[in-house]
């Protein structure tokens, strides 16, 4: 009987961690203002060698600002932008970011990409 209240309550712990853990994007936004020089206003930069932001997936973004911060992931401004930013900080702009639009670029048509993205490339395991 104890080893089941045990689990009940590890259970219980954990699903309130899964609830707390997610993010706001209205805080999120006053937090991410800084992002906005880069990564354009509500994560829709123009700079090709800025990624866009906007309608990513949160976990997808809480998991790169993760990587910056404990520099799994090594790129000297992102580290440096990432590591004053506690847990909920991150899960925050990830909420905001995944929650703004994407905006569509006039640009040329990448006639190898489109292929590889239609066809896939079994060669490099492209799926």
């Amino acid at each position: 009987m104890r080893v089941i209240t045990y689990l009940a309550g590890v259970g219980l712990l954990g699903c309130a961690t899964l609830v707390q853990a997610a993010g706001n994007p209205a805080e999120g936004k006053e937090k991410a203002a800084a992002c906005g020089g880069c990564h354009g206003e509500n994560g829709n930069g123009a700079a090709p060698i800025f990624p866009k932001l906007a309608d990513q997936h949160a976990s997808y973004l809480f998991k790169q600002l993760s990587d910056f911060k404990t520099q799994r992931r090594v790129e000297p401004t992102m580290n440096a932008m990432a590591e004053p930013l506690s847990e909920q900080d991150m899960h925050d702009i990830a909420a905001y970011s995944a929650a703004q639009p994407i905006t569509a670029e006039n640009g040329q048509t990448n006639r190898l990409g489109e292929k590889l993205y239609r066809s896939r490339n079994p060669a490099s395991r492209v799926p």
